[in-house]
């Protein structure tokens, strides 16, 4: 589901909370613009890395800001 919200103190909660639960999990990633003014997450993790847990802890907490 995409979020639209230009609010930028949204955005910047957005991309506050990406950095730091990325960075509370030792995930590297980095942003990719998409058409519009859209942005897409690339993450850099091993095949060792359970994504399917990542992935449901990431929106267990994204859920509180959206």
């Amino acid at each position: 589901k995409m979020i639209q919200n230009d609010n930028p103190e949204f955005i910047a909660a957005i991309l506050e909370f990406v950095t730091q639960f990325l960075g509370a999990q030792g995930i590297n990633f980095h942003l990719l613009p998409l058409p519009g003014s859209g942005l897409s997450v690339c993450l850099h993790v091993d095949n060792k890395t359970d994504k399917y847990s990542l992935l449901s802890r990431f929106l267990d907490k994204f859920k509180a800001l959206a």
